[in-house]
Formats: structure tokens, sequence, C-alpha cells
């Protein structure tokens, strides 16, 4: 081989690293909640016993749990490795009930979290949703025999990137309570 050769082989390696890199980060879907959602949500549902937040990221969720006033018990995890909570997590293979759950999930996935999160609560259950989610056969077929017992839309757009770039569509809190049959309430966020 070349020098030349070698040398492209290298850039060529990085180049692929980078790429690899920048698809892991989209696969989990990176996107810190912003502590002004994580109060909204607290000034209007209280909790009871432990949280879990299972897509921690960097702790924007739990340190907001855990910080006065609130001071909620929380255990945290991530199936990436944001050094914050449990690393490499797949929340899918938690099995046991959990009084709480509390997380902003990857959107790509979002019927299979919905499901997966209500077989392990015995209470509540807050995801941080696209506003659409209330549309669409699929989520329909979860909210017809598990309606969420809260919606709370926020008025405004969140930012979620800590480089302030904002997510180009509406968001809501989607709040379940364990064995709620009734009409969703919505509520507004400004």
């Amino acid at each position: 081989m070349t020098p030349r050769e070698k040398r492209y082989r290298e850039e060529l390696s990085a180049e692929r690293r980078n790429q690899n890199e920048q698809e892991d980060e989209d696969l989990l879907q990176f996107f810190p909640t912003p502590v002004k959602a994580v109060k909204a949500l607290l000034s209007r549902v209280p909790f009871d016993g432990l949280i879990l937040e299972p897509a921690c990221g960097k702790g924007s969720i739990s340190s907001v749990l855990k910080a006065p006033p609130y001071n909620y018990e929380v255990q945290s995890s991530d199936l990436g490795n944001h050094d914050y909570g449990e690393k490499e997590i797949d929340f899918f293979t938690l099995k046991e009930p959990v009084p709480n759950i509390i997380t902003n999930p990857p959107y790509g996935e979002i019927p299979r979290w919905i499901r997966h999160c209500l077989r392990l609560i015995t209470k509540k259950v807050a995801l941080l949703l696209p506003l659409d989610n209330l549309a669409g056969v699929t989520r329909y077929s979860i909210y017809k025999t598990s309606p969420p017992k809260l919606v709370l839309v926020f008025v405004r757009h969140l930012s979620f990137k800590e480089t302030g770039e904002t997510l180009k569509r509406e968001c809501a809190w989607f709040v379940w309570e364990k064995g709620y049959k009734g009409k969703p309430q919505v509520e507004w966020i400004e």
C-alpha cells in the first residue's frame, strides 16, 4: 500500500467513525428537556413514590425531580452513555413494576414506549410528546383502551437542543393514571 492509499484509508475510516457517531446520536435522539417544561408538569401533577426516568440523557428531567422543592426519589437510566444515571439500559428489557415514569422518549417509537410504560406503572406516567401524537390509528388504538387522564399542551415551542435550536412542532405532556377510563382533560401551559 502506498503512503497516499494509506492516508486515504485513514481519512475514510475517520469519516465513517464520525458518520457512525452521528447516526448513533440520531438513533438515540438526544434532546435535553427544558427545565421549565419539567417544572410546568410538576406544578400541575403530583407524584407519589419512586419515579423512573428511562431516557435520562444528561439528567435534565431527573435533576429537577430530585431538587428542592420536589425531592422525588428517582431512578435514572438511558440506552446511551451521557454520563448520567445507569448507562446502556434498554427500557424494553425492564419487567419490574414501578410506581411512576416521567420521560421524554425517543420520538421514533412512541406507541411502543406508551405501551411499555403502561405495562410497568402502578400509579402514573408522564411522557413529553409532540402534540400530533393525539392523531393516528396506532395511537388511537392505545388511547381508546388506555386514555391519558391529562394532556398539558405548551402554547409555545420548546427549545430542546443545548445549542438553542427549537423543535419545530408543538409539544404536550401526556399523563396517564393507572386504571383511569374517563375522557382526557386538556389544559394549556403558557
